[in-house]
This record gives C-alpha cells, sequence and structure tokens, in this order.
C-alpha cells in the first residue's frame, strides 16, 4: 500500500519575479558577461520580490488566523550555553544550559494553502484590523502586555469604524460622516455595536462585551499613566479572546471571505 505523507515541512521559500521585456533585458540576455546586470536592476526586483513575500505572509496570517507565521525571526531566544559562575574567582558552579525556542504552532491544512492561493489570486488586501491583533499576539507572547493592549484596542476600534464607514448613507455630509468616525471606542460599541454587528445573533461577542469595554479603558491607562502592574497575563489573555471574537463577527458583517 502506498504511504502517503502526513505534514511537509516548508523550510525555504522562493520568490520569482516575472521581469518584463525591455532592450535592457535583451541587453543582458545577449551578453555572457555577468557584470554587464545593473546592479540597480537586481536590486529593484528583489526589493520588489521581497515585498510580495511580505504579503504573502500577511496573508497567510490572516486567513490562518497564526499570528507567528513568518515572524519566527523576531522571537527572542538564547543560542548560547547559560553557566552559573562564581564572581571573583569565575568557577563554574554548574553546567552549562541551552534554551532552545520551538514553534507550538500546528501544521496548516490543504484547505488554507488553497484559500491563501484564492485569496491571492483575487487580490484581496488583508484587514488592518487583523493585523494589528497579530501585532497584539506577538506582544502578549513576548510579555508586553502594555503594547499588547494598545494593538488589541486599536485593531477593535479599526473595525468599529470600518463597519461605521461601510454603514453611513452615501448621501451623508462629509463633516457629519466625520464626526460619527471621531466618536470613542466604547461609544462605538455601545451605541452602533449591537445594530452593526447584530449582537443579538453574536452571542459571543455579548459575552464578551465587558471584557470590551475594559480593553478600551486599560488602553487609556496604558497611553496616558504607567502602572506596569496593572496589567495580568490572564487578563491580556481575555483581551485577545474578546478581540478575536469582534473580528471574527465584524468580518462576518462585512462580508469579507
Amino acid at each position: 500500500m502506498d504511504r502517503v505523507p502526513l505534514v511537509f515541512d516548508v523550510n525555504d521559500v522562493d520568490v520569482i519575479v516575472d521581469q518584463p521585456d525591455s532592450p535592457e533585458i535583451q541587453a543582458i540576455l545577449r551578453s555572457s558577461e555577468r557584470s554587464t546586470v545593473p546592479d540597480g536592476l537586481v536590486a529593484a526586483m528583489g526589493d520588489f520580490a521581497e515585498r510580495a513575500f511580505s504579503q504573502w505572509l500577511r496573508v497567510m496570517r490572516w486567513r490562518t488566523r497564526h499570528w507567528s507565521i513568518g515572524r519566527l525571526r523576531r522571537q527572542q531566544r538564547t543560542t548560547w550555553g547559560t553557566s552559573l559562575r562564581e564572581r571573583d574567582s569565575h568557577r563554574a558552579l554548574g553546567p552549562s544550559v541551552t534554551s532552545i525556542v520551538v514553534s507550538p504552532d500546528r501544521p496548516l491544512a490543504v484547505e488554507e494553502w488553497a484559500d491563501v492561493q484564492r485569496v491571492l489570486t483575487l487580490g484581496i488586501e488583508p484587514p488592518l484590523f487583523y493585523d494589528l491583533y497579530f501585532d497584539g499576539s506577538e506582544h502578549l507572547a513576548a510579555g508586553d502586555y502594555r503594547r499588547a493592549v494598545v494593538d488589541f484596542a486599536n485593531a477593535c476600534e479599526v473595525l468599529l469604524k470600518t463597519l461605521l464607514d461601510a454603514s453611513v448613507p452615501q448621501g451623508l455630509m462629509n463633516p457629519a460622516k466625520e464626526y460619527l468616525l471621531r466618536a470613542q471606542a466604547n461609544v462605538l460599541l455601545n451605541r452602533f455595536g449591537p445594530e452593526l454587528l447584530d449582537m443579538a445573533r453574536s452571542t459571543e461577542v455579548g459575552e464578551h462585551r465587558r471584557h470590551l469595554e475594559q480593553l478600551f479603558a486599560a488602553r487609556n491607562d496604558a497611553l496616558h499613566s504607567h502602572r506596569p502592574d496593572a496589567l495580568t497575563h490572564s487578563s491580556c489573555v481575555q483581551f485577545r479572546a474578546a478581540t478575536r471574537a469582534l473580528l471574527e463577527a465584524g468580518a462576518k458583517a462585512l462580508g469579507l471571505p
């Protein structure tokens, strides 16, 4: 019986840039010397490939809801041995210990890879509020609770204002529209949220409503005061869950794929 692999490890990703035909390209093709290739052309293609790769990673994070995809290089890790020594004599008091950080991500299903390809083919831009949510998840994993709270709250506010902007009648005067969009996050949540999100059906968002209000208050404290002990890991985990519930409900309301 043929064996079917269960998991594929992707260790390297190549980005191929299709360069349009031009007299400059034709001159390069006719030449046999590598020195005829302009450095600026190669650098420009490299910059384009890097932007394309970053866009692919953004879509991967959005469609799979995995904040750490493509961000392993930004995680702190210990790559050298750590030992305990006596201060004056430097005598080793214990063996060296080396810590290796291993990502706990689950493998991506074939359907997820296909979904990413579909979204990229359609040219759909990942929503900003999900980028902010993933930033907050990264800061939470790093123990930076203040920045995590700011990112989570900003993600919620961007979503609510996106929903409000999409529902405002086209004929409304610009000053009135700008006035509505400048509303504070709690006003958006409590005054407009129930109708925009249909909270009567979105029971999960309703359950997290109190946590969302606490999240906006925690962001104000993080921005306008310095109380690092006011935030805990458990409270930030609750804020992340509330943000995730709001974003998922909002994405459905916006009709995102």
